[in-house]
């Protein structure tokens, strides 16, 4: 039998090219074509859709929330609105802020909320906000409730409480004997030393990676400008709405109910 050697095709190639017909252009059937236009319109109502909601998505709103542990019930009643602020941080022109102690200073910290006390938020849902249900509630008679207290306005009453009892401002408020002041000394210890590790904790979880420049002065060389622009949040309503519900829940009687939990300690 006579084969052909390798390399050879299996079928001849020895035909006339010129005889085969000519070939026609590929052309798309109605079908393919109809439902390429339905895959382009509904990539383009797609699109369309990705841009308006992110168009409408409150950017501060899914930021206030994503950095909180909880939910939280100022964050329910008023959006978060974050606003450029310049922080003032001039290190010889003092404000009301850190001026000597007086009336006035007192009134001035009082004003931010250093003082607020506790609000009174319902039961149901509390669980959202990270409570939990054995902890302390009004009394039913007074329509129940869990007592709490908002972090921020704790972190206020503690840098105001280091304010007072820094050395030059120590005797003043000794003397007053309001407050934390009314405590016995070794008490007293303990609560600025609880103040000083609750603030350490907050900075270093909320840690500022912004920097500070610095500028040539005259007669004091290179010296750091700490008046640096801050995103923050809108304070003002936080602080109205607190103090609103706060002074609501003055008097307020907290009972222990079945069910409650009592610790063995100080937590």
């Amino acid at each position: 039998m006579d084969y052909k050697g390798e390399g050879q095709p299996f079928i001849s190639n020895d035909y006339d090219q010129e005889t085969l017909p000519p070939r026609r252009p590929e052309r798309f059937s109605p079908t393919i074509l109809v439902a390429l236009g339905i895959s382009i319109v509904l990539n383009l109502v797609v699109v369309y859709r990705i841009l308006s909601w992110s168009a409408a998505v409150d950017l501060d709103q899914r930021c206030g929330s994503y950095t909180e542990q909880y939910d939280s019930p100022l964050l329910d009643a008023i959006p978060v609105r974050y606003e450029t602020v310049r922080y003032n941080g001039n290190l010889l022109k003092e404000n009301i802020y850190r001026g000597p102690p007086s009336p006035e200073v007192d009134a001035a910290w009082d004003e931010l909320g250093a003082n607020f006390g506790t609000i009174i938020i319902p039961e149901t849902g509390a669980d959202r906000y990270g409570i939990d249900p054995g902890m302390v509630k009004r009394q039913p008679s007074r329509d129940g409730g869990f007592a709490v207290q908002a972090e921020g306005f704790h972190h206020l009453h503690c840098l105001n409480l280091l304010r007072q009892a820094t050395w030059f401002n120590y005797e003043y408020y000794q003397e007053l004997g309001d407050g934390p002041f009314s405590n016995e000394e070794p008490i007293l210890r303990k609560h600025v030393g609880h103040c000083v590790d609750i603030l350490r904790q907050q900075l270093m979880c909320t840690f500022d990676t912004s920097i500070f420049g610095q500028w040539w002065v005259k007669d004091h060389g290179n010296l750091v400008d700490f008046n640096t622009d801050h995103r923050c949040k809108n304070f003002g309503d936080y602080r109205d709405w607190y103090r609103e519900r706060a002074a609501a829940s003055k008097g307020s009687l907290v009972k222990f109910r079945e069910g409650d939990i009592l610790l063995p300690e100080i937590p």
